[in-house]
């Protein structure tokens, strides 16, 4: 028997989720509230909804199953955008639902809504750049890389700081266990300087993450 005729008096319960402003490409998380004893994660948009300004609402049916998931998921109502409707999907394709006791009924299906509201538009955001050449010679350092992906098995240190819009790199934070090395590493970051980060074309403070390659230790 159908679900809706197993239950012809119990209308679809109702998920509400408020979708926050993002204020910059970088934080490309929207916020949701969630009603207990729901666990959802936080809607995840694109970049583009970011810098399109997309907003809307999503109206989404699903199933739960036996074990607690979300099942069947369908758009009952789109945004209007593509990305919104997609973001509100994997979201709720993550959430955690009450299992179901064994030998109980299915509920009848339910819906969900996410609301996405304004998003702050960034034409144009980019990271700050180091400057070839311009750190400190060191006898312990050859340069900076920004990005850890590019380290093989060579030795060297990950390390996170800060560029003002001047390009000087400050409050920098080593990962490094050794608190000797994490300190020689956070002095050669802070003698390096950067092409700064831009936003719509003007310098701004901006962060980077990556890894200073270390010289090879003499045998």
């Amino acid at each position: 028997m159908h679900p809706k005729q197993r239950f012809p008096i119990l209308a679809m319960s109702t998920m509400l989720f408020a979708a926050g402003v993002l204020h910059a490409a970088e934080d490309s998380q929207a916020t949701a509230t969630v009603t207990k004893p729901y666990n959802c994660p936080h809607a995840e948009l694109p970049i583009a909804a970011v810098r399109e300004g997309m907003s809307g609402d999503v109206t989404l049916q699903y199933q739960a199953n036996a074990q607690g998931r979300v099942a069947d998921v369908r758009i009952v109502k789109s945004s209007g955008f593509r990305e919104l409707d997609k973001a509100a999907i994997i979201a709720l394709s993550r959430c955690k639902l009450p299992e179901i006791q064994a030998g109980a009924e299915l509920p009848p299906p339910a819906t969900a809504e996410y609301k996405f509201g304004q998003q702050t538009r960034v034409t144009s955001l980019s990271k700050p750049v180091l400057i070839a050449g311009s750190c400190a010679p060191s006898e312990r350092f050859i340069t900076y890389v920004a990005s850890t992906y590019d380290r093989v098995e060579e030795p060297g240190v990950a390390i996170r700081f800060k560029v003002s819009a001047d390009g000087v790199a400050s409050t920098a934070a080593s990962y490094e266990h050794d608190a000797a090395l994490a300190a020689e590493a956070v002095s050669f970051i802070a003698t390096c300087r950067f092409n700064p980060a831009t936003q719509n074309g003007v310098a701004v403070a901006g962060s980077s993450d990556g890894f200073i390659r270390m010289k090879p230790v003499a045998q």
